[in-house]
């Protein structure tokens, strides 16, 4: 997991959050300082997504509550 830069993606607006091999998650600053939901059924790992998303958002010094 982690924060990247695609090579050659100019649609990406802000950090690539690498939830898994298969999922990447662009998290513009606009949406990050309006506010962010993460929805899902129990079990389905809300909070473990949130922890990664907080942990590479802090990795990457971009501020969050």
């Amino acid at each position: 997991m982690g924060v990247e830069a695609l090579p050659g993606d100019s649609s990406a607006e802000g950090p690539i959050i690498e939830l898994s091999k298969d999922l990447k998650l662009s998290i513009s600053e606009r949406l990050i300082k309006r506010g962010l939901a993460v929805l899902g059924m129990r079990g389905s790992g809300k909070s473990y997504t949130c922890g990664v998303i907080a942990e590479e958002l802090a990795r990457v010094g971009q501020p969050f509550v």
